[in-house]
């Protein structure tokens, strides 16, 4: 095959592929159903880490932006035998950077925190308004379904969130997510 005979099918090949080829959708208008398992600590005070359940989901309203609701539960032990629930919902949005496979995120959600059983810290209302800044990075298994570890920063109105650094109360989850919407 000549070599002009071979520049003449590339270029007819590039055209057929630019004219013929689907919609891209990257993730707009994509649901995410998930949960994670992890751990939940109050920072002052020396009080131990406690076991944390969380489920999520979120929608993709444009490849970089999220609004997520989360839901998270974790069981603390300040008295022996008196175990003390922390309940949580947030609602808000996360910024993605969208690199293929992994997928890095920060986002700034408010929300509900109620204690309930045991004592809680003294310092804290048995119902809390709050804000969390969640940082995560998913892996992108297949279309439809993704893991991942988040960590969270939690503020509270009557313990505000000084900085990233300075957060009353710290989580963090390995997480998997199922997706719809491709």
């Amino acid at each position: 095959m000549s070599p002009v005979m071979g520049r003449v099918l590339a270029l007819c090949g590039a055209a057929v592929a630019l004219l013929c080829a689907g919609r891209a959708h990257a993730y707009e208008e994509q649901w995410h159903f998930g949960g994670g398992v992890g751990a939940g600590e109050f920072v002052n005070g020396g009080y131990p880490m406690a076991p944390m359940l969380g489920v999520h989901v979120a929608y993709d309203v444009s490849d970089m932006f999220d609004f997520r609701l989360e839901l998270g539960g974790s069981q603390h032990e300040f008295l022996p035998e008196r175990p003390t629930r922390l309940y949580s919902a947030s609602a808000g949005v996360v910024y993605k950077l969208d690199v293929l496979e992994w997928v890095p995120y920060a986002g700034i959600l408010g929300g509900y925190h109620a204690f309930s059983g045991g004592p809680w810290p003294r310092h804290l209302k048995q119902q809390e308004l709050g804000v969390s800044i969640p940082l995560g990075l998913d892996y992108t298994l297949s279309r439809t379904f993704g893991l991942g570890v988040q960590i969270a920063y939690h503020g509270f109105l009557s313990d505000p969130l000084g900085g990233v650094g300075d957060a009353p109360y710290f989580t963090t989850l390995l997480r998997a997510e199922y997706r719809l919407g491709w």
